[in-house]
């Protein structure tokens, strides 16, 4: 945002305090905004014809950013969030992930996931 922008956003109010909360409530807006934005990508994302490498790279930069401007995605979310967009042909791979005792991390299932596609796309080979 330009500055001469924001010195016409301030220049009626009396006191640095008052222009203090004026841009706080300001840049809040925004980045209220974008928190819901980057949330709405993330549940939206899908794998569809993309390697799954490709996928977690847009989930994970999605994510990321949602970490920047203090808005972290909780691990397990984040992993909801992968399997829910991921595909059918990974259903039985999801389904374990969700069956287990532990918590999965980000690390963890990319590697699965890498795995998984590999061996997928090898019995289509045979």
């Amino acid at each position: 945002m330009p500055s001469c922008h924001l010195i016409s956003l301030i220049a009626s109010v009396k006191t640095s305090k008052a222009a203090w909360d004026k841009l706080s409530q300001l840049f809040a807006n925004r980045a209220r905004s974008s928190v819901m934005s980057l949330k709405e990508r993330l549940t939206l994302t899908r794998r569809n014809s993309k390697p799954v490498i490709a996928y977690l790279q847009i989930v994970k930069a999605i994510a990321d950013e949602l970490a920047l401007i203090n808005a972290s995605v909780v691990d397990d979310d984040l992993v909801i969030h992968i399997l829910n967009g991921v595909g059918p042909e990974f259903k039985e791979l999801a389904a374990a992930v969700c069956a287990r005792e532990s918590s999965i991390s980000f690390k963890e299932l990319h590697d699965k996931l890498v795995e998984y596609e590999v061996a997928l796309q090898r019995l289509s080979l045979l």
